[in-house]
């Protein structure tokens, strides 16, 4: 497993599932290898297996069958075959579109200032893809966590492995962190303007941006 910080276990295990999804290691549908194997894969006891696929398919990621083993969930093909990627998104815009519209009300001076802050770092971490990775991930939670909501920053961390791991897919683009920069700037502008259209407007943009970089991805590939 790539090292990863700042996540649970869970959420790193999901981050590198995703990981060797986008990088054609695994499929959606394949079985994933026994407990014991894992184990040995992650450097952690059988328990903590158990406990992080219990959790991974409580997300509906994956699914266990008593006697047969735990398989990536099978989702709908599509000619790019980026559909899990995609539906990884579309949870995300659920989420986020609906945080940054309660941020707008309620963020101060500081909490822009936070945000700026994060923003500096990962301009001073772009050639750092896992650290930048990481702030990118942090910059969204705090926009979570500004909007006062007691349910929206639990849900985000809950889904953070996949967040990281669509990320990680696209970050070593050419262009991409520098699109990111520029696409988080326009966020923090529209928060500052209490201008809740605009910040609707920029974070589907960037949600978009992240879809049609796996698209492109993804030809090249084919």
């Amino acid at each position: 497993m790539k090292s990863y910080s700042t996540q649970t276990f869970t959420q790193n295990m999901i981050r590198d599932l995703i990981w060797k999804i986008t990088q054609n290691e695994i499929k959606p549908g394949e079985q994933l290898p026994s407990n014991d194997e894992l184990a040995k894969q992650y450097n952690v006891g059988r328990s903590t297996i158990r406990e992080a696929i219990k959790q991974i398919e409580s997300y509906g990621f994956v699914q266990s069958t008593h006697g047969r083993g735990t398989f990536i969930l099978d989702f709908e093909k599509t000619d790019n075959g980026t559909n899990l990627l995609e539906e990884i998104i579309d949870l995300r815009r659920m989420i986020e579109v609906h945080s940054i519209k309660k941020t707008v009300k309620y963020i101060t001076f500081t909490q822009l200032q936070e945000l700026n802050n994060l923003l500096m770092e990962m301009e001073n971490c772009i050639d750092n893809p896992q650290r930048f990775t990481d702030i990118d991930r942090e910059f969204h939670v705090k926009i979570t966590v500004f909007s006062k909501s007691p349910f929206l920053p639990k849900m985000f961390q809950n889904i953070s492995g996949f967040f990281a791991g669509v990320q990680d897919s696209i970050v070593y683009l050419p262009g991409s962190p520098e699109r990111a920069i520029v696409e988080h700037k326009c966020m923090i502008e529209a928060l500052k303007n209490k201008d809740e259209e605009k910040a609707v407007e920029v974070i589907n943009q960037h949600l978009d941006s992240v879809v049609t970089q796996i698209k492109e991805k993804r030809v090249k590939e084919l």
